[in-house]
């Protein structure tokens, strides 16, 4: 389950060291921007319908865990690694 839920627009939303409380966030439709600069610990986003993109900009001194979760999506998921 999501500690946060985007709109069924298109969100951004940023896993921060400010914002540590967070570690999963879904979101739902939309083209979504997921970014993920905590410089430690672990983060989870659940993509939706359209086209999400996953930036990763973090300080690589300390072991991360990044997470992109489409388990729950009633149809096919079409990725592109860059």
């Amino acid at each position: 389950m999501a500690d946060l839920q985007l709109t069924a627009g298109s969100d951004s939303y940023e896993f921060t060291n400010e914002n540590n409380d967070i570690w999963r966030v879904a979101g739902l439709q939309g083209d979504d921007i997921f970014v993920f600069s905590r410089d430690w610990g672990w983060a989870t986003a659940d993509g939706g319908p359209g086209n999400d993109r996953f930036e990763k900009r973090v300080n690589l001194s300390e072991p991360q865990s990044f997470t992109v979760d489409y388990s729950e999506s009633p149809k096919a998921a079409q990725v592109d690694l860059q």
